[in-house]
């Protein structure tokens, strides 16, 4: 078992030998995390924010990263559990549209905690964001700047909190009296490249949008990125909001709009809730503690005049 457990963490960039001295004390001070990438803002952010709480409790957090690869996530999953970590934080991958693995991890009475992506489907502690607050709010910056013909460009259904974005778009839209249209609701990737395509797809349509919502900035700069090819003047001709406010939004040219996910938060919490089950200090039934999200107004959806200011909401 120990050399399997080696090998697995070699191969998912783990620390052995951290993970084979779990292994030999049997007492375990040890938390695993599975994320989607470590190389955005928002999840480097979550991570520190893990950390600073854990750290406070004498408890230590390896980190792996399922590139948005359900595979990768069940052998995550399977090596933490098989070095007896004490509990698990988990950000599901765009593909896990099964949970076979979490719930294995559960009939272990292992504390599992799910954060930022979830699923109804899954009876655990959850941390996530207001995502329909959030979307809502965004959408609704939109149809107040003068907005109609709103495009959304969104990650996989099966996800809460796409779900839910989608959720808080089309409840926006039908508060205004806005008119949806189908045609402008497209799943895509959460890189600049899908963005930019799904931008030149629905720019070149009879009934082109006049405003963007996408659901993470690296859409939203492949929005932007296309929108210049074309000479299109963001945001006097077309809007474009974000979601995440990942750092380069504030340098772009217009800077973006977006919304804040309170990410540190977001972790310290999610981190608190596994340390309380870890040490038998939770409430019988599953928790689900909801982050409240920023909307922040930027350059890319504001009038010319505004251009410069950046407000919170």
């Amino acid at each position: 078992m120990r050399k399997r457990v080696v090998d697995l963490a070699r191969e998912l960039n783990f620390e052995p030998n951290i993970m084979a001295a779990n292994l030999r004390s049997g007492h375990s001070k040890l938390i695993g995390m599975i994320v989607p990438y470590q190389d955005t803002a928002f999840f480097s952010s979550v991570i520190r924010g893990v950390e600073d709480e854990i750290l406070q409790h004498g408890y230590q957090v390896i980190v792996a990263q399922s590139n948005e690869q359900l595979a990768k996530e069940i052998k995550a999953l399977e090596a933490l559990s098989a070095t007896q970590v004490a509990g698990v934080l988990l950000s599901l991958s765009r593909e896990t549209d099964q949970f076979d693995h979490i719930n294995a991890l559960k009939d272990k009475q292992k504390p599992i905690v799910l954060f930022d992506r979830s699923s109804f489907q899954i009876d655990c502690d959850k941390v996530v964001l207001d995502d329909f607050q959030a979307a809502f709010d965004a959408v609704s910056h939109l149809i107040s700047s003068g907005c109609s013909n709103i495009a959304i460009l969104h990650g996989p259904l099966h996800l809460d909190l796409y779900a839910e974005r989608m959720r808080g778009f089309l409840t926006a839209l039908k508060a205004a009296s806005v008119a949806h249209n189908e045609d402008l609701m497209v799943c895509v990737d959460d890189t600049t490249e899908s963005g930019a395509d799904a931008a030149a797809r629905l720019m070149k349509s009879p009934n082109p949008p006049d405003a963007f919502f996408t659901t993470s900035d690296y859409m939203a700069l492949g929005v932007m990125s296309y929108l210049n090819t074309l000479n299109v003047d963001v945001p006097d001709e077309v809007k474009v909001v974000g979601f995440s406010n990942e750092p380069f939004t504030r340098w772009l040219v217009p800077s973006l709009t977006t919304i804040d996910q309170q990410s540190q938060e977001m972790g310290r919490v999610a981190a608190r809730l596994l340390v309380q089950r870890i040490e038998g200090h939770g409430v019988a039934v599953a928790q689900k503690v909801v982050i409240s999200p920023k909307l922040v107004i930027r350059d890319s959806s504001t009038s010319r005049e505004s251009i410069g200011r950046e407000s919170l909401v």
